[in-house]
């Protein structure tokens, strides 16, 4: 899974976010899947801000293995389960319902 948003003045707004929690959706949902994997690198701050805030959670590093713009990087490993991703929008939802009164 990658995303990527271009457009700097889109930039966020929550819209990764958004993105990763519709693939995921549609892999927990349409594909039936248990769990799904992936993997960024350490300098990708707002790629690693996205996927946690759409439930991810660091499983492992793999330390200094990518150079990118002169330095050495750990390559980042997150997971998310169906249970916790059902249960996170859940928490979203009664969040908005409280929020609104």
């Amino acid at each position: 899974m990658g995303i990527m948003i271009g457009e700097p003045a889109m930039r966020g707004r929550g819209l990764g976010t958004e993105a990763v929690e519709i693939i995921v959706d549609y892999g927990f949902n349409a594909l039936n899947l248990h769990s799904i994997w992936l993997t960024t690198y350490e300098f990708n701050a707002a790629g690693r801000k996205a996927y946690a805030r759409a439930g991810f959670t660091e499983v492992g590093r793999r330390r200094q293995c990518r150079f990118h713009a002169g330095r050495f990087w750990d390559e980042i490993h997150m997971d998310i389960l169906a249970e916790e991703f059902t249960a996170s929008r859940l928490a979203k939802r009664l969040s908005t319902l409280d929020s609104l009164g």
